[in-house]
């Protein structure tokens, strides 16, 4: 089944959010499961009973082991049916120090392991387990053939990393990098992801495609701003199937590929002035009128201390000569603006006490 699979009958359902379908998983010897069935339901996965909240919800920490996992969940409904919903994953095998010989390279442990679209500037990490106390390099095909890793860890354990800047003038397509480990004799292998490199003096461009979804600060991070269907991004990397998208000069994360649709090279990013804002009462609400040329992507934070609203727009250059206020409006005060980056704009909205 996919990540979205569920198994209904006419009286019920359930699901699990979390963990997707074929996760990959660290060393972990228990996970979070959570997810939602029909309300008054009896839940059991794996066998084992699952509290369920009275709307529905549950949360568990089950039992793992190491390579292929599966979760059954069985939801036996208050109408006296059943549904039932299976998750397939895997999770890493734990650590351990590999033996002094023979010399070894575990190819499951060389990151990166998904292909890679950079652009001059980015940094190329790689990383590999071997047999501790040896000599390790990288090359990668057409830009460098002989890159330091260094042993971490006290006392080593095998563990060996390298990082290289991507030069103004690279270009590579589809490059191979290999790791190198040395102790006597010479172990080589060629990692599984290819690079390519090209230039960021034309712009690549997306649209976002789904009505709503996440960029994350970097690939498995944490939720940082969400974007919008329609909403313009510039395309500035890619890493497997997730898309580094840039917001402004200092402002970037990284969005699921299938939720984006890449647009003619060549394309204009999104741009806009920030022109003459109105402030509307009415009722029990405000509406605070931005004129936009384009949809922008933009973040809304909240302060306490002092109270405001900040609302940045991205891609937006200030052009705002005045706010036109509702004289009776009891809930704005103040709204004010300010030009942080050459290409981004602040909105501060102060509430009235």
């Amino acid at each position: 089944m996919t990540a979205a699979a569920v198994e209904e009958s006419p009286a019920g359902l359930v699901t699990i959010m979390h963990p997707p379908e074929g996760a990959k998983l660290p060393a972990l010897k228990e996970v979070f499961v959570f997810g939602a069935t029909t309300a008054g339901s009896r839940l059991t996965i794996n066998g084992s009973t699952i509290a369920v909240h009275a709307k529905g919800g549950y949360l568990a920490m089950l039992p793992l082991s190491p390579g292929e996992n599966i979760l059954i969940a069985d939801a036996h409904l208050p109408s006296g049916g059943s549904a039932r919903v299976e998750r397939r994953f895997s999770v890493a095998a734990p650590f351990a120090v590999l033996p002094l010989s023979p010399l070894t390279i575990l190819k499951d442990s060389i990151s990166p392991s998904d292909d890679m679209l950079l652009s001059p500037g980015d940094i190329v990490r790689v990383s590999f387990q071997g047999t501790p106390v040896g000599t390790a390099e990288f090359a990668i095909q057409g830009l460098e053939k002989h890159v330091p890793m260094i042993e971490t860890g006290s006392p080593p354990q095998g563990l060996y990393e390298g990082s290289y800047i991507i030069p103004r003038d690279a270009r590579v397509r589809r490059a191979d990098i290999a790791v190198t480990l040395k102790k006597k004799s010479v172990k080589r292998e060629v990692v599984k992801a290819k690079l390519t490199v090209e230039s960021d003096s034309i712009p690549r461009m997306g649209v976002i495609t789904e009505d709503t979804v996440a960029a994350r600060t970097t690939m498995g991070g944490g939720y940082d701003i969400f974007l919008y269907k329609g909403m313009m991004v510039q395309l500035t990397g890619k890493v497997g199937t997730q898309w580094r998208v840039k917001f402004s000069a200092a402002q970037s994360g990284w969005v699921k590929e299938s939720a984006i649709q890449e647009l003619p090279r060549g394309t204009t990013p999104a741009s806009s002035m920030v022109t003459n804002m109105k402030v509307m009462h009415d009722k029990d609400s405000t509406l605070i009128s931005v004129p936009l040329a384009e949809v922008l992507p933009f973040r809304v934070e909240q302060s306490l201390e002092p109270m405001s609203l900040v609302v940045t727009l991205f891609g937006g250059t200030n052009k705002t000569d005045f706010i036109r206020y509702d004289p009776v409006d009891p809930l704005v005060q103040l709204v004010r603006w300010r030009q942080i980056t050459p290409d981004t704009c602040q909105l501060v909205i102060e509430p009235r006490f």
